[in-house]
């Protein structure tokens, strides 16, 4: 596939004439690795809907305002071995869209304000060629996380270079006692076969907790994920029943948490307590190994290792809950995993619509060059000034994106 500039004179029109899908090689920013020594303001520049194709557009937009990700895409060169190998790929049709998001001509630090915008066409071609096109439309509230986790997974696919270190004997897992033992083997059998920039900026490390009720030993498991999905209205109901039988917090503190549960607001950090409580007889009739009865097992998973780019879905339900979440530019998660810091929002997709079915997404993006808030309604992208009126009050957040501040 050739990333020469485009001279197809309905192109240039479609694209305004100054967007440049290349980066010469004799340009001086090639040598720092950082698009943010090549913009003096971003380019802020919309992609237009092409019928129903609100979700794709925040979602890339999304992507694109992801520094790592973007700085990754523009520069590396594995990424044009990836071009050259497979021209059709996802990688290849994403790194159109970054390159027109992210000209690299003269002109490009002339577009600040300029409401310019393109037609997505070939990455939308390439979604409903490759992707379950059933797994869109079912559910519109929905369609942004679904694309999102789809596409972290097609990149990771495409940009995996596994270790394959057969040298490296994990054995087989017994002790499921021996927290580090188990630490060890999932961490030794994930990076032999996972090795991407997705895996070093999304992947988070849960560790699962089964502690039999009759028995009391724990045994210990490692999983990974690439987000977080916090479900709120049963976030909302748990949290509630909690509350009314905990009798240890100060009787006006627990009237005032259950009352702004009771009008439907609730605190990201209500969220990860939550996420992380234990789950008593949870898990019924199981076979303990340890003591061999059949019993029940309280159920908890811990956050273990933080990501450097934090996902949460705001997961709504079937019911639609409508719930306000209360959330702030910086999150401290000091106390969460063994490696707990300072987060900084920089992502926010918001759904405005009535029900499941019928509405429309929005991003609100942190750039990374002025560190001002934009937002991206499709082809229209404007300055956002009020950050509790127009991100945090601004319709239904679905999806959340934090990133972790550098020197925590």
């Amino acid at each position: 596939m050739d990333f020469k500039k485009n001279t197809d004179n309905k192109a240039k029109e479609e694209n305004k004439s100054i967007i440049d899908n290349n980066i010469s090689e004799n340009d001086s920013i090639i040598q720092y690795k950082s698009i943010k020594y090549h913009y003096k303001n971003p380019p802020l520049i919309g992609l237009i809907n092409l019928g129903y194709t609100d979700y794709m557009n925040v979602v890339l937009q999304c992507f694109s305002n992801i520094e790592q990700l973007t700085n990754y895409f523009k520069y590396d060169s594995y990424i044009k071995q990836i071009i050259k190998n497979k021209p059709n790929s996802f990688i290849a049709s994403y790194k159109l869209i970054i390159d027109k998001l992210w000209p690299s001509n003269n002109n490009h630090n002339n577009l600040f304000n300029k409401n310019i915008s393109f037609s997505p066409n070939d990455f939308s071609d390439q979604i409903y060629s490759s992707l379950n096109p059933p797994l869109f439309g079912r559910d519109q509230a929905n369609d942004a996380f679904d694309l999102f986790y789809s596409l972290i997974l097609e990149f990771h696919e495409e940009l995996n270079r596994p270790n394959n270190n057969n040298n490296n004997n994990l054995g087989n897992l017994i002790d499921t006692k021996n927290e580090q033992l188990v630490f060890d083997y999932y961490s030794k059998k994930f990076k032999n076969e996972n090795n991407s920039i997705i895996i070093d900026l999304f992947n988070i490390m849960e560790k699962e907790i089964i502690t039999c009720t009759n028995c009391k030993i724990p045994s210990i498991n490692f999983h990974y994920n690439y987000y977080t999905i916090f479900p709120l209205e049963v976030l909302k109901n748990c949290k509630l029943k909690e509350l009314e039988n905990n009798n240890k917090i100060n009787q006006k503190e627990k009237e005032f948490k259950i009352s702004l549960l009771n009008k439907n607001i609730i605190n990201i950090k209500d969220c990860f307590e939550q996420y992380q409580r234990i789950a008593i007889n949870s898990l019924k009739s199981l076979i303990c190994l340890n003591c061999n009865k059949e019993t029940d097992a309280d159920y908890q998973i811990l956050f273990h290792i933080l990501p450097q780019i934090f996902i949460f879905n705001l997961n709504r339900g079937r019911n639609f809950y409508k719930g306000k979440l209360i959330f702030d530019e910086i999150l401290d998660l000091k106390d969460y995993g063994k490696n707990g810091g300072i987060y900084e929002l920089i992502n926010v997709i918001t759904y405005l619509g009535k029900d499941n079915s019928n509405g429309h997404f929005i991003a609100a993006c942190k750039s990374f060059i002025d560190n001002r808030w934009y937002r991206y309604n499709d082809a229209v992208v404007s300055e956002i000034t009020n950050f509790e009126k127009d991100i945090v009050d601004f319709g239904l957040p679905y999806i959340l994106i934090y990133k972790r501040k550098n020197n925590n």
